[in-house]
C-alpha cells in the first residue's frame, strides 16, 4: 500500500560568514586559504602568518532585503589589526528579520493576530578576539583566535501595515531582551607553496 508524502519548506535566515571583509565579499566567500590581511582574524587566524608586517581595518557593512517577505537586515561593523605573530579584533553584528503571518499569501491571518502586530526579531552580537599565530615549517602556519562573545535576542510586534524597511528600523531599536556571554575558539591552518594555497579552519 502506497502512501503519498508531502514536503514543505519554510524560510530560514542566519548571519552569513561572508559579511566580513571587502576582499572576501568580492570573491564570494572563497577566502579561507587566501586571507592574509587583518580580516584573517575572522576567516582563518593562520592567515596572519602570511600577511604584511602590520595591517589595520575598520569597516561597516549592510546587507538587506526589504522588497519581499520575509524581510531581513544584516548590519556588521568591525575593527581589526594584525601582524604575523598576533592580532586583535572586534566585530559587532545586528541581525533583524520580520516573519509575516503568511508569506505565501495563500491564507489570511485572523483579525486578532493582525491587531497584535507583525513579529519582529533582532539579534545583536559582539565578538572581542585575540589571535596568536605560529609558523610550523616554512610556508605552513597555524593560528588560533580566543574570543569573548556576547549576544542579545530581542523580539516584539510592530504595525502590520508598515513598510518592511520601517519595521526593520523599529526592530533594530528594540530594547531589553535575553543576553548570554561565553568564551570560544577558532583554529586554522594555512599552507603556501608558490601559487598554491591550502587552508582549513574550525570555527566555534
Amino acid at each position: 500500500m502506497a502512501c503519498p508524502v508531502w514536503f514543505s519548506t519554510v524560510p530560514a535566515h542566519a548571519q552569513i560568514v561572508e559579511s566580513v571583509g571587502s576582499r572576501a565579499l568580492g570573491m564570494g566567500g572563497a577566502f579561507v586559504a587566501v586571507a592574509s590581511d587583518s580580516s584573517a582574524t575572522w576567516w582563518n587566524p593562520a592567515g596572519l602568518g602570511a600577511g604584511p608586517f602590520v595591517d589595520l581595518t575598520w569597516a561597516v557593512n549592510l546587507v538587506e532585503t526589504t522588497e519581499r517577505w520575509p524581510a531581513w537586515r544584516d548590519r556588521t561593523s568591525w575593527f581589526a589589526i594584525g601582524t604575523p605573530p598576533v592580532g586583535f579584533s572586534y566585530y559587532r553584528f545586528r541581525i533583524t528579520d520580520i516573519q509575516p503571518f503568511d508569506p505565501t499569501g495563500q491564507a489570511a491571518a485572523s483579525r486578532e493576530d493582525r491587531r497584535a502586530g507583525v513579529p519582529v526579531r533582532s539579534l545583536s552580537a559582539s565578538q572581542l578576539g585575540v589571535t596568536l599565530v605560529r609558523t610550523l615549517i616554512p610556508g605552513v602556519h597555524a593560528g588560533t583566535t580566543l574570543k569573548y562573545l556576547r549576544g542579545t535576542v530581542r523580539g516584539g510586534r510592530e504595525d502590520s501595515l508598515a513598510r518592511p524597511s520601517d519595521l526593520l528600523a523599529q526592530g533594530e531599536a528594540l530594547d531589553g531582551g535575553h543576553a548570554e556571554s561565553r568564551f570560544d575558539l577558532d583554529v586554522g591552518v594555512i599552507g603556501i607553496a608558490g601559487p598554491l594555497r591550502l587552508g582549513a579552519v574550525v570555527r566555534n
